[in-house]
């Protein structure tokens, strides 16, 4: 669980970074390279290494450009490891990235179920805020708090859902 965990939280802060494509594109590949053999390079990294990450955040760029491509490549490598949370994980993060909400959802619920941490939990509960469904955005930041409750950035996210949600008495109990 926390080599999971540890994965992610290290692939969200490359991503936060912001690292640019370009100059992936300009280290490893020909100027004719297509975007099939770049997602196939970034998925070939991170199944090598799924602690790489500037290939985490290749893909959340690719995602955004290529996504057909990407998606089904990653969907092959999922049907090869379909037990591994960390490929449902990087499914869901694709999905939310090119604003499939609910397609997002049910990867991250999945990999929820394998292996239940604060970060996914915390994900989900973004998901369902961007859809406006603040009652289930609520209790997926519960979970996360419940998870890790030092983590000071979900109660702020907690007070931000009920906010939203017109819990104004809750969020300054908060």
């Amino acid at each position: 669980v926390q080599g999971l965990k540890n994965n992610i939280l290290t692939f969200e802060a490359a991503h936060r970074v912001g690292m640019d494509l370009n100059g992936f594109l300009r280290s490893i590949a020909p100027r004719a390279l297509r975007a099939s053999n770049i997602a196939g390079y970034v998925i070939k990294a991170l199944n090598i290494d799924n602690r790489d990450p500037k290939a985490y955040h290749m893909i959340q760029e690719i995602a955004d450009s290529a996504y057909e491509i990407l998606d089904l490549k990653m969907q092959a490598q999922l049907k090869r490891k379909p037990n591994d949370s960390f490929w449902i994980y990087v499914m869901g993060n694709v999905q939310e990235q090119t604003k499939r909400y609910k397609k997002a959802i049910s990867f991250y619920e999945s990999a929820f179920e394998k292996d239940a941490n604060d970060v996914v939990a915390a994900r989900i509960a973004s998901c369902y805020e961007d859809l406006n469904d603040y009652k289930m955005a609520l209790e997926y930041i519960n979970r996360a708090v419940d998870l890790d409750s030092t983590y000071s950035n979900y109660q702020i996210e907690r007070v931000q859902i009920e906010e939203y949600a017109g819990m104004t008495d809750e969020a300054l109990h908060d």
